[in-house]
């Protein structure tokens, strides 16, 4: 199992692209990539994660309604992980438990 800290996300939205429409590259700490999350159309055949061991990059594919869930999550929480353990199990994830309605206002 291999698992980033998340500091930085740039965005990538491409205008004409008949592959991914929307890109996410994660970054570590120290600026280097750690993983690149792609968006497809809804629909589109998905095939599992991907890693380069020898890079230290997370390839993963979502469709692209995940984007703006995907974006508010690195926006608005801390600490993120990125976790690569097979084909069909890598994710993002907070690192702390939080408590209910936390970021409600009142």
């Amino acid at each position: 199992m291999t698992t980033y800290n998340i500091a930085y996300y740039q965005c990538v939205v491409h205008a004409h692209r008949a592959e991914a429409a929307s890109v996410l590259n994660l970054y570590d700490e120290d600026g280097k990539r750690r993983g690149t999350l792609s968006f497809y159309p809804d629909g589109t055949y998905l095939s599992g994660a991907s890693e380069d061991k020898s890079e230290g990059i997370v390839f993963l594919k979502l469709p692209v309604s995940r984007f703006a869930f995907t974006v508010d999550v690195l926006r608005n929480e801390s600490p993120i992980y990125l976790t690569y353990e097979s084909p069909e199990i890598a994710y993002l994830s907070t690192g702390e438990r939080e408590p209910v309605g936390a970021g409600d206002a009142s």
